[in-house]
């Protein structure tokens, strides 16, 4: 038998492309696990916006027990990101990649309206100050809940200290809460608890007539208040001012073009005046 010269392949063809085939087995993502539990990991993953440790217990654990599995596959074949902590799991999106679709056809939390974000921002400062308030702790404590009516006028008092006389109606306020609280319940933020006919004697804001119980959910944990408020409050004061700004101008616009109606009616009486007067005097000596 002859043995290979330096530089020459120590292997035929065949054993190159087995050597090469087996590189490319190593990569392939879960071969140690379960490929059922596989399965239903990244289906509960991919179902809805958050997989919570409520929703399956076993399976959320076996999920944080091979994190780094599911983190690469992630990254390495969608360039997303998976979060977990000990009671919610959910993928970040880097980019979109369809620009054909539009943001009311993606089946995706992802808010649009100016005034849904601003609430929004406020619910994740109302939820911060309440657990410190109720001192309650994320990651040992049940999940935290409020009245909707106590939200209601945290964000009536965030606008009146923001905008002042800029701000929405109480009425506006609350129906973009509304708005808001229809997406926040379809993507598990927040779950309704309970719900009843407040008493006589109770003053609801925003000519409310229910008290409703809500419950914060573990997803909510995944936004960071203080990150949202600067910009969104400072944008948001910026386009009052500039609203008002376009009220005045046209206000002003309006009184002008009066100002310039009636100095030209004044101008018509005036001519029409002189031609009375006129006919007047062309008709003198006339019986």
């Amino acid at each position: 038998m002859t043995l290979p010269a330096a530089g020459e392949g120590a292997f035929s063809s065949d054993d190159a492309s087995l050597e090469i085939d087996d590189r490319a087995s190593s990569r392939v993502p879960f071969q140690r696990l379960s490929q059922s539990r596989v399965c239903a990991v990244l289906n509960c993953l991919t179902e809805a916006t958050f997989f919570y440790r409520a929703d399956d217990p076993d399976l959320f654990d076996y999920l944080r027990r091979h994190r780094g599995e599911f983190e690469r596959f992630f990254e390495q074949f969608f360039a997303w990101d998976l979060y977990v902590d000990r009671k919610v799991a959910r993928l970040f999106k880097r980019g979109r990649f369809n620009a054909a679709l539009t943001p009311k056809q993606r089946n995706l939390f992802d808010l649009t309206r100016r005034d849904e974000c601003i609430v929004f921002m406020l619910l994740l400062e109302f939820h911060e100050q309440e657990l410190a308030r109720q001192n309650i702790h994320y990651e040992h404590d049940e999940n935290l809940n409020f009245l909707l009516s106590d939200f209601v006028e945290h964000v009536v008092r965030r606008y009146q200290q923001e905008l002042e006389d800029l701000r929405p109606t109480d009425r506006e306020i609350f129906a973009n809460i509304q708005s808001l609280f229809r997406q926040l319940e379809k993507h598990r933020f927040i779950c309704l608890l309970e719900k009843g006919t407040a008493a006589s004697d109770e003053m609801l804001p925003a000519g409310q007539s229910e008290q409703v119980l809500y419950s914060f959910l573990p997803g909510i944990h995944c936004y960071d208040p203080g990150r949202l408020s600067q910009s969104v409050f400072r944008d948001l004061v910026a386009s009052g001012r500039a609203d008002a700004d376009a009220d005045a101008d046209a206000n002003a616009v309006a009184e002008d073009e009066e100002e310039d109606e009636d100095e030209d009616e004044e101008a018509a009486r005036t001519e029409e005046d002189a031609e009375n007067e006129s006919d007047a005097d062309s008709l003198e000596g006339y019986p």
